[in-house]
């Protein structure tokens, strides 16, 4: 066999699984998606699989899940979607892997993760959404990736990120909306962005951001809005931005804001509600 897309598709009560051999399998895609009784899966072999889209989505009873070998998967678009239950994953190896769009979204029972490699991940959108018990997330290599649109959206335990890369990024919109627990942000390149739409709207424990190159962006609307926890705010550069409206709407207890040039912005609407 060489194609398990759909296999369980839909099987809302098989509460486990044990397959003998899938050393041969290249498609696992939406393998056990729906499967919302599932508690248990024995995969002997995933070398050859290049497709886990989706696999697990919607796999709501799943707590646990190891996998052998994912050394040759390009794409993990979606794989644990609104997998609800989930506590501990394991995917030993991660180096091919371009898409983990959506991946962990809706994992609100996972408190930590830990991929061994994302050097070639190019999108990371929406990643870790609404992960709600995660509270802290360390990538390995994210140099490759040139959309972080929210990321870490609704997040609400998280304290802590690590991202060793960011130069490639032009999408940052809404990446930390609502992050309502984390305190600092500090992100090592920022020169690509072009988008901040929202970055850290409603992260309202932030105190201190620090963005190193802010040129080419620009849309900033609502970027700091209900900031309550920040006092001081001053971006490198803003000679781009042409939207600023409800920048700073609702934060309270701001008292210092430095933006070098706002000659190109259009819009200040709502600027600082």
């Amino acid at each position: 066999v060489t194609n398990m897309s759909e296999m369980f598709q839909g099987a809302t009560s098989l509460t486990s699984a044990i397959l003998p051999e899938t050393g041969a399998v290249l498609d696992m895609s939406n393998m056990f998606d729906g499967a919302t009784s599932l508690i248990s899966v024995t995969i002997p072999k995933t070398g050859a699989v290049t497709d886990m889209e989706k696999m697990f989505q919607l796999a709501s009873s799943l707590t646990s899940i190891s996998l052998p070998e994912t050394g040759e998967v390009t794409t993990m678009r979606k794989m644990f979607l609104d997998a609800s239950s989930l506590t501990t994953v394991s995917l030993p190896k991660t180096s091919a892997v371009t898409n983990m769009y959506r991946m962990f979204e809706g994992n609100i029972s996972l408190s930590a993760i830990s991929l061994s490699d994302t050097s070639a991940v190019t999108n990371m959108e929406k990643m870790f959404k609404g992960a709600t018990s995660l509270t802290s997330a360390s990538l390995p290599e994210t140099g490759a990736v040139t959309n972080m649109t929210e990321m870490f959206k609704n997040a609400t335990s998280l304290t802590s990120v690590n991202l060793p890369k960011t130069g490639s990024v032009t999408d940052m919109s809404y990446m930390f909306l609502n992050a309502s627990s984390i305190t600092t942000v500090s992100l090592p390149t920022t020169g690509a962005v072009t988008t901040m739409l929202g970055m850290f709207e409603d992260a309202s424990s932030l105190s201190t951001v620090s963005l190193p190159n802010t040129t080419a962006v620009t849309n900033m609307w609502g970027m700091f809005g209900d900031c309550t926890s920040i006092s001081e705010i001053e971006l490198p550069e803003t000679g781009a931005v042409t939207e600023m409206s409800y920048m700073f709407y609702g934060t309270a207890n701001l008292t210092s804001v430095v933006l070098p040039k706002t000659s190109t912005v259009t819009d200040m609407k709502g600027m600082f509600e």
